[in-house]
C-alpha cells in the first residue's frame, strides 16, 4: 500500500509443503510505525498447534520504540520430520528499523519537583538525542541555556540472538511420559552512546565525544538450560511438572568512558508444575505454580558512573544477582454451554527474594561519587543511583469476568472486575522505602456474533490507581485515573463493498496533580473485494482521522520517581492498499482461528 504523505507498506507470507516438510516465509516493509508482524503472519508460518505457535512467535517479534519507525524484516522457518523418533525445527529472523523520536520527559523526584528534559531528534536503531537542561533554574527558556548544558548523542545498538534444543521424550503406557531437554542460546549486542557537548563559542557541537557522557561497550549473554519435565493424564485430571537447572556466562568490554571487563556466570534452578482439573463439563479449575529468572541489564552491571545527567548520577553494580520470581495462578472456570455463559474467578501472586531495585541518595551534597579513580561531591539539589538486590517485592492480582449472550442483538457482553495490589521495594540514604500500590479496574466488552458480513466490537476499561511512599525523608504519592473506550467496526455489503472503521479513546487524568491527557483516534477503510472468488481486495482509508496520534503518553511510577513521558506520533495521513490471498488451506486456517480465539501470550 502507499499513502499521503510519503507513507508506504508492504509485506506477505509463503509457505512451501513437501510430505513432513514446511518451510515458511515471511517479510514486512513499511513506514507506518508498524514494527512487528501481526499475529496472524506469525501464526501462519509458525508450526500449527498452539503450544508451538507461541513459542515460535518470540522469535518473529521485537520490542517495539518509541517514536516512528521505518521497518524492515524478514524471517524464515524449517520443519522436517527426520524417520519416526526425530524432528528439526529452524528458524531466522531479522528486523532493521530507523526510528525518529521527539520525546518529552516530565520527572518527579524526592529531591525535585517537575524538572523538565526536553529530548527531541533522530533516531535510527541510533537514537540521536538533543537535551536541554539547566540545574539551577527550571523555569529558564532554552534560549537561555548555557553550553556546558546543550549536549547531543548518537547511538547505535546493533545485536543478534542464535537459539537450539534438543529433546527426548519417552512415553509410560497411555497416561504417562517424560521428557528430558537441553537448551543453548547466546544473545550479542554493542552500545555505542556518544555524546558531544556543544561549543557556545563556535556555535557548533564538538568534533569529539565527551568521555565522561559517552559509552562504547560490547556484552554477550551464553545460557544454557537442562531439564526434566513429567506429564500424567488420569480421566478428568492432567499434571505436568518441569525442572531446569540454568546457567548464564556474562561478558562485558567496555572501550569508553574508560576502559572495563565485567564477566559473572549465574546458577539458578527453575520450576513448573501446571494441573487442569475438570470436576465436571462445567467446571475446570486450573493451577499452576512456577519460578522464573531475569538477567541484569548490561547497563546494570558495568562498575563506570554515568553522569549525562548531574542532577541524576547513575553507577553501576557488578554485583547484581538475576531476579528470581515465584508465581503462583488459579483459575476456576464454570461454563454452561447451552445458554452460553462463562463465568471466571481468576487470582496471581508473584513474589521476588531479589529484585533489582533503586538505591538512593539525595539531600547530601558532601556524598563523595569516584570516578576514574577521582574523588567529587555529589553537589547540592542532586542525587546519586545504584541498582542492588533486595527483598521484599511482590504483587497479587485478582479478576472476576462473567460473559453471556444478548440474544436479541445477536452479540455476547462480558463484564469483568479486578484489584492489583502490591509492593516495591528501594533504598533512600541508606534506609529502606516501600512504594505501596492498588489498583481497581472495571470493564466490559460486547461483541458480535451476527455473521461474516456484519461483525462490531465494543469495550471499556477504567482505572483508579494508588501508590504511596513509605519513606519519612520525601513523598512521591500518585492517585490518577484512566479510562480506555475501543470500537472496531467491519461491514460487507452484498460480499463485495467493505466498510472498516475504529476508534480509540484514552482519557489520563491525575488526581494528586493536575496532569490531564486525552485523545481519541479514529481509522475508517473503505474497499471492495475483487475476482470471483473474491481473494483480492483493495481499501482507501485514513488513519488518524482527528490528527490526534502526533504524541504518545505513558507514565512510571517506582519507588524513587513518577515520570511523564510524551513520545513522537505517526499522525494523521491516508492510505491505499491491496491484499490477494493466494491460498488458505483448511487445516492451517483452522489451527490460526483456534490459536487466536484462545489469546496469544
Amino acid at each position: 500500500g502507499y499513502g499521503i504523505p510519503d507513507k508506504y507498506i508492504g509485506g506477505g507470507n509463503i509457505n512451501i509443503f513437501d510430505r513432513a516438510r514446511r518451510l515458511s516465509v515471511i517479510a514486512l516493509v513499511n513506514n507506518v510505525n508498524m514494527q512487528n508482524f501481526s499475529s496472524e503472519d506469525i501464526l501462519g508460518t509458525t508450526e500449527q498447534g498452539q503450544a508451538n505457535a507461541r513459542s515460535g512467535s518470540g522469535n518473529f517479534m521485537v520490542r517495539p520504540l518509541d517514536g516512528v519507525s521505518t521497518v524492515q524484516a524478514v524471517g524464515a522457518n524449517y520443519s522436517d520430520e527426520w524417520g519416526e523418533k526425530a524432528k528439526i525445527t529452524a528458524s531466522y529472523f531479522f528486523n532493521r528499523a530507523d526510528n525518529r523520536n521527539e520525546s518529552l520527559t516530565d520527572r518527579q523526584t524526592f529531591t525535585s519537583s517537575e524538572k523538565l528534559v526536553l529530548y527531541g531528534g533522530e533516531q535510527f536503531s541510533l537514537p540521536r538525542q538533543y537535551t536541554f537542561r539547566d540545574p539551577d533554574d527550571i523555569e529558564a527558556d532554552t534560549t537561555d541555556y548555557d553550553a556546558r548544558n546543550i549536549s547531543r548523542t548518537n547511538r547505535e545498538q546493533p545485536g543478534y540472538y542464535v537459539s537450539g534444543n534438543a529433546a527426548y521424550t519417552h512415553a509410560f503406557g497411555r497416561r504417562s511420559r517424560m521428557s528430558a531437554d537441553y537448551r543453548v542460546t547466546y544473545a550479542a549486542n554493542r552500545v555505542n552512546r556518544r555524546t558531544v557537548l556543544f561549543d557556545n563559542k563556535t556555535g557548533m557541537f564538538g568534533p569529539e565525544p565527551d568521555p565522561r557522557q559517552s559509552t562504547d561497550y560490547d556484552y554477550d549473554y551464553l545460557t544454557q538450560r537442562a531439564g526434566l519435565s513429567y506429564q500424567y493424564l488420569f480421566k478428568k485430571t492432567k499434571v505436568a511438572a518441569s525442572v531446569y537447572y540454568q546457567h548464564v556466562d556474562f561478558g562485558g568490554d567496555y572501550t569508553l568512558p574508560v576502559p572495563d571487563r565485567t564477566s559473572a556466570s549465574f546458577d539458578n534452578i527453575t520450576y513448573n508444575v501446571v494441573g487442569n482439573i475438570h470436576f465436571d463439563r462445567s467446571n475446570l479449575l486450573k493451577i499452576d505454580a512456577s519460578s522464573r529468572t531475569r538477567n541484569p541489564r548490561a547497563a546494570d552491571l558495568q562498575s563506570i558512573v554515568n553522569t549525562t545527567n548531574r542532577q541524576h548520577v547513575f553507577a553501576g553494580n557488578p554485583g547484581l544477582k538475576p531476579v528470581y520470581t515465584h508465581d503462583l495462578s488459579a483459575q476456576y472456570i464454570r461454563s454452561n454451554a447451552a445458554k452460553g455463559r462463562t463465568f471466571t474467578l481468576a487470582v496471581r501472586f508473584s513474589a521476588s527474594p531479589n529484585t533489582i531495585a533503586d538505591s538512593l541518595v539525595i539531600d547530601s551534597p558532601h556524598f563523595v561519587i569516584v570516578i576514574d579513580g577521582d574523588g567529587t561531591e555529589l553537589g547540592e539539589g542532586n542525587q546519586f543511583v545504584r541498582p542492588v538486590n533486595l527483598p521484599g517485592y511482590w504483587n497479587l492480582r485478582t479478576t472476576l469476568s462473567y460473559g453471556f449472550p444478548v440474544r436479541w442483538l445477536r452479540s455476547n457482553l462480558n463484564v469483568r472486575a479486578g484489584v492489583t495490589t502490591g509492593r516495591i521495594p528501594s533504598v533512600i540514604n541508606g534506609t529502606r522505602n516501600r512504594l505501596n500500590g492498588d489498583s481497581y479496574d472495571a470493564g466490559l466488552t460486547l461483541g458480535s456474533n451476527i455473521s461474516e458480513s456484519v461483525d462490531f466490537k465494543i469495550g471499556y476499561t477504567g482505572y483508579y490507581n494508588v501508590s504511596r511512599n513509605s519513606s519519612q525523608i520525601r513523598t512521591v504519592d500518585n492517585v490518577y485515573v484512566s479510562q480506555y473506550l475501543t470500537a472496531d467496526l467491519n461491514f460487507v455489503v452484498r460480499q463485495r463493498i467493505v466498510l472498516r472503521g475504529s476508534a480509540d479513546y484514552n482519557y489520563y487524568k491525575g488526581i494528586t496533580d493536575t496532569f490531564r491527557e486525552e485523545r481519541l483516534i479514529c481509522n475508517l477503510q473503505v474497499g471492495c473485494k475483487l475476482f470471483r472468488r473474491r481473494l483480492g481486495e483493495v481499501t482507501v482509508g485514513v488513519n488518524d482521522l482527528f490528527d490526534q496520534n502526533d504524541t504518545t503518553f505513558r507514565r512510571t511510577v517506582t519507588g524513587t520517581y513518577i515520570r511523564n513521558v510524551s513520545n513522537l506520533g505517526l499522525g494523521r495521513y491516508f492510505l491505499a492498499q491491496f491484499s490477494y490471498n493466494l491460498r488458505l488451506f483448511p487445516r492451517q486456517g483452522a489451527a490460526v482461528t483456534r490459536i487466536l480465539q484462545q489469546g496469544v501470550e
